[in-house]
């Protein structure tokens, strides 16, 4: 697959091809450029918000990754730079759900979210619905991220989707780091929780949980509803 590159500094949306020389500015054109099968490395330590000019909410296509761009080591000490900041999102309506949410991206099936860090944001006065990953009857793979912020959680599961969920870290204000609506089934492994609760399952969702450290103010694991979590 092709790789297109993302530099909020230095890209350009009008003149960018995605060449690591001629970057796009947004998330957003590459992910629009992109098909199945190629990786949108996005600069790192920058951030890509509405005032870099994204439109939110990113929907993925399946079978994407979306990434930070890998940094080339010189010798044995290898830099490390913070990953790039994604905050944003736009409304996102679901049934039953009157206020809908207020997500950054939407997950597709079969896409990669790696390496990516998310400060969350809830809708202009909105209370409680922004969540930075949006898997509606989507199977993503989302790992080695970062979740923080005032808002609603960082990652929601609808309808059937079953994704895959590892090596994260959920911090802040965040209500829940993960929410399990419908019938999702999201395998949830190896993350850490230090969020106001953290893992809520609902409805008839059937998440797995397991190697968490989960340590929160509140509700470490809720269950309620239907829900069935193993």
């Amino acid at each position: 697959g092709m790789i297109y590159y993302v530099n909020s500094k230095t890209g350009n949306d009008s003149t960018g091809t995605g060449a690591e020389t001629k970057p796009f500015k947004t998330i957003t054109a590459a992910v629009n450029r992109a098909r199945s099968g190629d990786t949108v490395m996005v600069e790192s330590a920058n951030t890509y918000d509405a005032a870099n000019g994204e439109i939110f909410p990113i929907r993925l296509k399946s079978g994407m990754t979306l990434t930070r761009k890998k940094v080339t080591s010189s010798g044995s000490m290898v830099p490390v730079s913070p990953n790039p900041v994604i905050s944003g999102g736009a409304r996102y309506d679901i049934p039953d759900s009157p206020g809908g949410r207020y997500p950054s991206i939407i997950g597709a099936d079969n896409t990669v979210i790696s390496s990516l860090s998310f400060s969350i944001v809830n809708s202009p006065g909105g209370t409680n619905d922004g969540t930075a990953v949006l898997c509606d009857g989507t199977s993503p793979t989302i790992e080695k991220c970062s979740f923080s912020g005032t808002a609603h959680a960082g990652i929601t599961t609808l309808g059937t989707a079953h994704p895959r969920i590892s090596d994260n870290n959920f911090a802040g204000n965040l209500n829940w780091g993960i929410t399990a609506y419908g019938e999702s089934y999201p395998t949830i492994s190896k993350n850490t929780f230090s969020t106001l609760n953290g893992i809520d399952c609902t409805a008839s969702s059937h998440p797995s949980i397991e190697n968490n450290k989960i340590s929160c103010g509140s509700a470490g694991i809720s269950t309620k509803g239907s829900a069935n979590p193993t």
